[in-house]
């Protein structure tokens, strides 16, 4: 549930004042919430939405539930507009997401580029901790169309995620062009910078070894889409392993979870993880969790990025 600090509120009626009595015990908050009537409920949501609508920031802890399904759990699909408002900027550099709902999206030069999650996912991760916050966001559609070697430049290079020819490649189709699409969109000082733990090898069996990196606007793992590794599981042995491919990347983005729909779309996709020494995986167009070789011609990049 989303709660918000604030203090000197409003004089609440009878029923509102009941969950604000609740909620003073944060532990006892749910099971209090859960035992009223429907009725009940909805009401609370009006009462409660005036209290947050004339809060101020405050250090004291008074905590209030501002949504009846809020924009972390719930899937609300609103247009956000045609381009990253100042008003937008303002509320992700405050931390405040009450208006930024999962599912919610922009339409920028044509391009419907939808949040999937919060920085809650990217929270402390790294060997540099990230504490911004701010919104995880990908494009609904390929940002670059399917044609031979996207992924990396051989079916056998021996490369892991990290030294891959999508992350290093300058000739506009790898990382470099569809950070360009994010830049071009959000602004460059709005796609951040944080720090990856991502495979650095492969062999026969999947993923071999892992490093930190600076990453920016980068491939999803199957984790970030299916909530669970699907063919970039790797060999039960101590060679190989799927926790060289999930590194950081181990959380599910919400969006994904809550309307699964979104993660594929009707197209195939690349993603991060190494079936072998010859395959990535991809999502197929279809829904099925799939793998090809870096030649084929007929998987495209989605990459997401992090906006602050």
């Amino acid at each position: 549930m989303a709660l918000q600090k604030i203090t000197n509120p409003p004089a609440l009626d009878s029923t509102a004042q009941r969950i604000a009595t609740a909620l003073e015990n944060r532990n006892s908050s749910i099971g209090s919430l859960s035992a009223l009537e429907t009725t009940d409920k909805t009401s609370i949501v009006g009462a409660v939405n005036e209290v947050h609508d004339s809060a101020t920031d405050s250090a004291e802890k008074v905590y209030i539930l501002i949504r009846n399904g809020n924009w972390r759990t719930g899937f609300r699909n609103k247009n956000l507009g045609t381009s990253f408002t100042a008003e937008q900027k303002a509320m992700i550099a405050a931390g405040d997401f009450t208006e930024l709902w999962n599912g919610d999206y922009w339409n920028i030069n044509n391009r419907k580029c939808r949040i999937v999650d919060n920085t809650n996912f990217q929270y402390r991760k790294g060997d540099t901790e990230f504490t911004k916050p701010g919104l995880i966001i990908m494009y609904d559609n390929n940002i670059v169309s399917p044609e031979a070697f996207l992924i990396d430049d051989a079916n056998d290079s021996g490369h892991g995620y990290a030294n891959c020819a999508y992350r290093t490649r300058t000739d506009g189709k790898g990382r470099e062009y569809c950070k360009s699409i994010f830049v071009a969109d959000f602004g460059a000082d709005h796609i951040a910078t944080h720090r990856e733990l991502m495979s650095t090898s492969r062999g026969a069996g999947g993923a071999l070894g892992w490093g930190y990196q600076d990453a920016d606007v980068e491939l999803p793992s199957e984790v970030n889409l299916y909530g669970h590794s699907a063919w970039g599981c790797g060999l039960n042995n101590a060679a190989y392993s799927s926790g060289y491919n999930i590194g950081t990347q181990w959380g599910q983005f919400k969006l994904f979870e809550l309307e699964p729909v979104y993660a594929f779309l009707r197209q195939n996709s690349w993603l991060r993880d190494i079936v072998s020494a010859s395959h990535f995986a991809d999502v197929g167009d279809t829904g099925g969790a799939t793998s090809h070789t870096p030649s084929t011609t007929w998987v495209g990049l989605r990459p997401y990025a992090i906006l602050v």
